[in-house]
């Protein structure tokens, strides 16, 4: 067998166009898949956790190349794109990208050494991706364009015997060992791979088929009408000035039904949802508040204005356009209150489906939303307290999807009634933790 530094084996890795196969593993316990080289892959299968949603295994002694090239395509601007290792973790690689900026990282025994550079690759655009190595140095090509390149010397020469690891949409090491720290969730999408002439195929413990990628997209953030993300209140301070919160989005459902945002206290009683509904006269925004006050809202088929919440003591305005008068609620103190103290900000949902009156299927948000800000923050869905696996933080279809099936996507397993007992749980205990300090 050839002598191959651990660094070439590492610099090395590439992916590899996958779909999952026809076989249907229903609801039962993690069912092992493999994925093997047709479609392309969309890498943000998981959230809330590093570790990969398929890897490959292979014999160092079954590996013939050392250059790789694939196809990427994202709006996310951080998360992992691939990972790999030889020794079991011992030194391992990864390739990512934080800004939108491509960085590699490589860890040998006690050295670590983490570069940045290049071009922007969230765009939403196909770019070329080459990595090969050259003696010591890892030389990374975006469109054919060498942009990137790294090294790390090693005085171990000794032949590398064993197994290396690919590992996709996460890591499999503690990521406690990248530096600097990185989120590892990566809504972006790969296709036309080839790495180290490898035939063994990647292995899935999806428990459903896996999320496609969108054929057109856009920058916004795509519910499938399954779960819905939480974010806490203690997150967005309110305003020191005036004492005021304001929330922003803009929609684009494809059903007319479901929960845009909600606030809840931390016992879920709820504060203030904004839910779209069907009457006889037009499809309208219902805002309820303190489930006890409701204004029902008309807006036009295709909404494009932002959604504008501005709560003050005195009242809260909700805003659906310039050219249409805000709804006025009064008494807003208690709503400030328990957003200070600690309260629950979803979207998409509640947790308990407190605030629709269809059946609970329906009390999910189906669509497209866009510009969400909180107190005038850009929001990453990724950066939640909890999200549901079927949402996608960082890309809509450029077209409405019509009939959206289960089989198309890949929901989660975790469900918000069984979310509800963690949030809780952990909110509270944060927070007496904070009270008794």
């Amino acid at each position: 067998m050839r002598r191959i530094g651990a660094l070439v084996l590492i610099a090395s890795l590439a992916v590899v166009r996958c779909r999952s196969s026809e076989e249907n593993h229903g609801e039962g316990g993690d069912a092992e898949d493999y994925l093997t080289g047709d479609d392309i892959l969309n890498l943000g299968q998981q959230w809330g956790t590093t570790e990969p949603f398929t890897t490959m295994t292979a014999n160092l002694s079954d590996v013939t190349s050392i250059k790789s090239s694939f196809q990427f395509r994202t709006l996310d601007s951080e998360g992992v794109v691939f990972y790999g290792d030889t020794k079991a973790g011992e030194d391992w690689f990864v390739l990512a990208l934080r800004g939108g900026i491509p960085e590699m990282q490589i860890g040998k025994s006690s050295s670590r050494v983490s570069v940045s550079g290049g071009p922007r690759l969230d765009d939403g655009r196909w770019h070329q991706v080459q990595l090969r190595s050259e003696n010591q140095f890892v030389v990374l090509e975006v469109d054919r364009v060498a942009v990137l390149t790294v090294g790390l010397h090693s005085v171990d020469d000794s032949e590398l015997l064993g197994q290396i690891r690919l590992a996709l949409g996460g890591i499999l090491v503690d990521s406690s060992l990248l530096f600097p720290t990185l989120r590892p969730e990566m809504d972006g999408c790969i296709r036309g791979g080839t790495w180290l002439n490898l035939s063994t195929p990647w292995v899935s413990t999806l428990r459903t088929e896996p999320k496609p990628c969108f054929a057109n997209l856009i920058q916004g953030s795509y519910f499938l009408g399954t779960g819905l993300a939480l974010f806490q209140s203690t997150d967005f301070p309110l305003s020191p000035e005036n004492r005021t919160l304001t929330v922003e989005v803009s929609l684009r459902p494809e059903r007319w039904s479901g929960t845009v945002l909600a606030v809840q206290t931390r016992d879920h009683r709820l504060l203030l949802s904004l839910s779209l509904d069907v009457s006889k006269d037009c499809n309208e925004l219902l805002v309820v508040f303190t489930s006890t006050l409701s204004v029902h809202m008309c807006l036009p088929p295709d909404p494009e204005d932002n959604l504008v919440v501005v709560i003050s003591e005195k009242e809260a305005q909700i805003r659906t356009g310039p050219d249409r008068p805000p709804a006025v609620l009064e008494d807003m103190e208690e709503m400030l209150e328990a957003w200070e103290k600690g309260a629950l900000l979803s979207f998409g949902g509640t947790p308990d489906g407190s605030d629709t009156n269809g059946p609970a299927d329906q009390s999910y948000f189906r669509g497209c939303m866009y510009g969400i800000r909180v107190q005038g923050r850009a929001l990453d869905l990724d950066r939640s307290f909890y999200k549901h696996g079927s949402i996608s933080s960082h890309s809509c279809p450029k077209k409405k999807i019509e009939k959206p099936s289960h089989s198309q996507f890949f929901g989660g397993r975790l469900s918000v009634s069984g979310a509800i007992s963690v949030w809780s749980s952990t909110i509270i205990q944060k927070y007496k933790a904070k009270k008794a300090h």
